[in-house]
Order: structure tokens, then sequence, then C-alpha cells
């Protein structure tokens, strides 16, 4: 029988979603998602990558945000588990603002160390 981690579950069909945790730090603008995703079928044959990591990589995503699930099944012939992560990514606004200040600032100390 093929099943999925569900708050709840049908006997029929399962279709949830759920949160695993929200850090509360960032507002939901300009957020990157990526997703991983895990099948079984009859509960027979289990495939796939539905970690984190993965779900980090498919989004390019460097800082987590929150992560959530969503958890898929019917009649127990078929389930899936896909794990969403929600963040900023290496080559967010936010990020290349930062570098660009450190530059600039980096820049002008070599200058006011280069002019003595």
């Amino acid at each position: 029988m093929a099943v999925s981690q569900s708050p709840v579950v049908g006997m029929l069909v399962t279709n949830t979603k759920a949160p695993i945790i929200d850090t509360g730090v960032e507002s939901n603008k300009d957020l990157k998602t990526g997703k991983s995703t895990c099948i079984s079928i009859l509960g027979l044959i289990a495939t796939g990558d539905c970690s984190i990591d993965k779900a980090k990589k498919d989004g390019n995503i460097s800082k987590v945000v929150s992560i959530e699930y969503e958890s898929f099944s019917v009649l127990g012939f078929y389930a899936s588990y896909t794990t969403i992560v929600k963040g900023k990514g290496t080559d967010s606004k936010d990020d290349s603002n930062d570098n660009q200040g450190r530059d600039s600032n980096q820049r002008r100390g070599s200058l006011q160390r280069g002019s003595r």
C-alpha cells in the first residue's frame, strides 16, 4: 500500500499541504521556491529525492525562509511527498546590493591607504 506522511489521511484520496518550519524573518516578497519529490507505487516501489538540499538546489536558494510539504495519495496505489523550500537566492537583489556596498567600501579603503 502506497502512503505518505500527512497531518490527516483520507481512505480514498489524501491531498494536504502543511508547514514544517517558517523563520518569520523575511516577507514572502521576492522569495524563490524550490521543490523536491519522492513517489511510491503500490507500496512496492519508492523512489526520488525529497530532501531539503535537493529543493534548495532546485530553487537556487542559499538562505531558507520556510519549508512546507505536500502529500498526495490515491487508494494506496500511488503516493507522493513534495518538500517545498522558500528563500533568498545567491543572485537576489539584496545579496548583490550587499556585495556592491562591500566592494565600494573596499575601494575607498584602498584609495585612502594609497594616498598616505
